[in-house]
This record gives C-alpha cells, structure tokens and sequence, in this order.
C-alpha cells in the first residue's frame, strides 16, 4: 500500500494582505460581538480611562510630530530619494492605531492603521508617496477632530 498522495496537495491559502483582512480571514468579527465604536469616548468614559488628561496632551503630541515628518516627507520627495522619516511615522502610526481605539476614538485608529499599512508597503518598494502623504493628512485631520472634542469644541 503507497504512503503517497495520488493528487498534489494543494498550494497553501494566501496570506492576507493586510491586518484587517486577516482579522475577517480568521473570522475573529463573528467570534467577538461588540457593538461599533463611537466617535470619542463620553465624558464619563474619558475621565475613566484618562482622569489627569494625559492621553490629550499625547494626541497633540503626536499630532505635532507628525506634521513636522509630513513637511520632511515632502522636502524628502522634492528631493528625491527615500526618506529617513518612514520609519518615525510608521512608529507614530502604529502606536495611535492601538491607543486611540482603547481610548474611544475610532477615526484616528482607523486613519493611524491605513497610514501605517501605506508606509509599510512604501518602505516595501510600492510607488504609492502620494498615498501616504494623503493618509498623514487624513490622520492629522483625525487628530485635530479628536483634539477639538476633547476641549469641547
């Protein structure tokens, strides 16, 4: 009796191309039931989760930093070459992508994820310079919104 298959095994499934395909890939959404994430967290939510503020001051923080890379990533571009600024603003990206979902503001989770995922993939060798500097504006933007609600604006 053989051991062996009559018919080759089939080639393994693809890899998801990003984090979020992954997520659906696995079917962790039909596993995990929660209700959609509001656009920022309610004043009893916040003074829970930030009671001194410190994660305000983190945001404009952050939202200050990566306006600088985006005015480098734009001097980097005229100039030709790659910047040396990725890898700053892959960093920022991915620890807001984290952060602001824990603390209630989805847009900037969602704007911080895409921007992280373009870089990745310029840093890669993707000819997509535009795309990332559109996703750090729309993350700047993001932030601005986050920062005006939480002053109350």
């Amino acid at each position: 009796m053989s051991t062996s298959c009559a018919r080759p095994c089939a080639p393994p499934a693809p890899r998801p191309r990003s984090r979020r395909a992954g997520v659906s890939a696995i079917g962790w959404s039909s596993v995990i039931a929660r209700p959609p994430m509001a656009d920022g967290p309610s004043a009893a939510d916040l003074a829970l989760l930030d009671p001194d503020g410190t994660f305000a001051l983190r945001l404009a923080e952050d939202r200050a930093t990566l306006a600088r890379l985006a005015g480098v990533l734009d001097a980097m571009e005229t100039a030709g070459g790659q910047p040396d600024c990725l890898a700053a603003i892959e960093l920022v990206a991915h620890r807001l992508a984290g952060a602001a979902g824990t603390f209630g503001h989805a847009a900037v989770s969602s704007a911080a994820l895409d921007l992280e995922d373009q870089v990745i993939a310029l840093r890669k060798g993707a000819d997509n310079r535009p795309a990332v500097a559109g996703g750090l504006a729309t993350l700047v933007g993001a932030l601005d919104n986050a920062i005006g609600a939480g002053q109350g604006n």
